[in-house]
């Protein structure tokens, strides 16, 4: 009997040697498990130590609401941002800046017009002139057609008249300050054309094209105002509709202030009825001689313990090591191998002879060596992981024992 006593405890002591890497991991896993839900407790315990008075709820209810009302007042200016009444001077500004503008052009639109019709009849009038083989007769202004002086006197006028209104920096200014500079080189072009006592036809014909160049630069001018133009009539449009809804913006705003008031005037009677509970409670905390006061029923938290730090390691602990003992005994009870020659004779009831120790080869001893390698370091990393997450409770002031 005491022989298989002594078996029976040589096997549960081979089993715990064979299992040390799995009673390792246990413990590991035990102080992990048990931080972690001693750091739950003490959640748990923080927020149910405060005891709450119905008039800590109303004003938790009220800033709800209060929330919920500022949240709807954001959303609605950021909808109608550009409509609110705040806006409503800058866009009236900006409409007016952008009327002037469109008058601007459109003036511009017709000036251009008028010396485009002014180049197309220059340029009919050279095209139906008869062809002749005599030169074109210059002008006395050096040289360019009649016609061409003409439009040039013309565009000169329209300059003084401009230049009694607008300053030399003016679009309009500068414009035909560039167009007066390219008819004065298209008519000493033309004055140069015409010197030739020969081939009078091919000058007409150089100077007619470069009227209809002039003609197509004056369509591009006006097609590029005009399109701005219906641009700025788009933006002035949007404006008009927000400068129009301005009014309605004003009043539902005001109405949204008006509640939002009405709710911080309340909220703020409850944050001071709420001070003034709590001081009641906090007085009737204190040790008062001779005197008895009646409260209100208060509510009691949901915890009224709080957690114990050595208690709930000590009991993670205590349960990792009976599970893994219980684990290895187990696994040592349904394993039937004979591990010491004990076994054998005890199985047997003959004694054993000799015994043939196990001899491993290079490869297996290499094996083995890299495997006990792994094993252990895994085992320090796990451990390491453990100490970092028990050294972060520590630092931030979790633990409390």
């Amino acid at each position: 009997m005491e022989q298989t006593s002594n078996i029976t405890l040589l096997k549960y002591a081979d089993s715990f040697y064979r299992k040390k890497y799995l009673l390792a991991w246990l413990l590991l896993l035990s102080l992990a498990i048990g931080l972690t839900a001693y750091l739950d407790k003490s959640e748990v315990y923080q927020a149910a130590a405060r005891v709450s008075t119905p008039a800590e709820d109303e004003v938790l209810a009220a800033k709800a609401v209060m929330d919920q009302k500022d949240q709807a007042m954001r959303d609605y200016k950021r909808a109608h941002a550009d409509e609110m009444p705040d806006r409503r001077p800058a866009n009236v500004e900006r409409m007016a800046a952008l009327q002037k503008q469109y008058r601007k052009n459109q003036d511009a639109i017709l000036a251009a017009q008028k010396s485009k019709a002014l180049w197309q009849e220059q340029a009919k009038a050279l095209r139906q002139a008869p062809s002749s083989t005599e030169p074109v007769t210059p002008s006395p202004q050096g040289g360019a057609p009649a016609v061409q002086t003409d439009s040039l006197t013309r565009a000169r006028n329209q300059l003084e008249e401009l230049r009694q209104k607008y300053t030399e920096n003016h679009p309009e200014v500068k414009r035909l300050v560039a167009q007066i500079k390219k008819m004065e080189a298209e008519s000493l072009g033309a004055a140069v054309a015409a010197k030739p006592l020969k081939g009078g036809n091919a000058a007409t014909e150089r100077t007619a094209r470069q009227y209809e160049e002039q003609i197509k630069t004056y369509d591009v001018q006006i097609a590029a105002m005009t399109k701005e133009n219906e641009d700025i009539a788009k933006q002035v449009q949007q404006l008009q509709k927000w400068v129009e809804a301005a009014p309605i913006r004003e009043t539902e705003w005001s109405s949204l202030t008006s509640d939002y008031a009405v709710l911080k005037q309340q909220y703020d009677k409850l944050v001071e009825k709420n001070r003034q509970a709590q001081s009641a409670q906090n007085e009737a905390r204190r040790p008062q001689s001779g005197q008895s006061r009646l409260e209100d029923s208060t509510r009691l938290p949901e915890t009224s313990f709080k957690s114990d730090f050595r208690k709930i390691m000590g009991t993670s602990v205590l349960l990792a090591i009976v599970l893994s003992a219980g684990l290895v005994i187990l696994s040592a009870f349904f394993d039937r191998s004979f591990r010491i020659p004990a076994d054998l004779e005890s199985y047997l009831r003959l004694p054993v002879v000799s015994v043939v120790s196990y001899i491993p080869t290079v490869r297996e001893k290499k094996r083995a060596r890299i495997l006990f390698l792994t094993k252990d370091m895994l085992l320090l990393f796990a451990g390491i992981l453990v100490l970092g997450y028990f050294a972060w409770a520590w630092l931030t002031g979790k633990i409390v024992t």
